[in-house]
């Protein structure tokens, strides 16, 4: 996989702004991790690699869309920034 998420709602030691590694998906309900916390469906599994040992968190589709936004969705919310900014100033 290898993609990345930003953060938009902190979540547990997900914090607002950090960008995080996304390293697989699938059915939650056939997965045993302890994390998972029983959710089913598909889903997303997140890693906090800045914890030691790292965190794995699972999300639903509708909880990665409550949490997090794509690094380009957030580059594109940067450059909209920035251009008010340079108006303003």
């Amino acid at each position: 996989m290898g993609s990345n998420c930003v953060c938009i709602k902190e979540y547990e030691t997900l914090k607002i702004n950090g960008h995080y590694r996304i390293c697989g998906r699938g059915n939650l309900e056939y997965n045993f991790h302890p994390n998972v916390k029983g959710k089913t469906g598909h889903g997303y599994c997140v890693i906090d690699d800045r914890q030691k040992p790292q965190i794995d968190y699972f999300f639903t589709e509708v909880e990665m869309s409550e949490y997090f936004i794509t690094e380009e969705m957030d580059y594109k919310s940067y450059l909209r920034n920035e251009r008010i900014n340079a108006l303003i100033n």
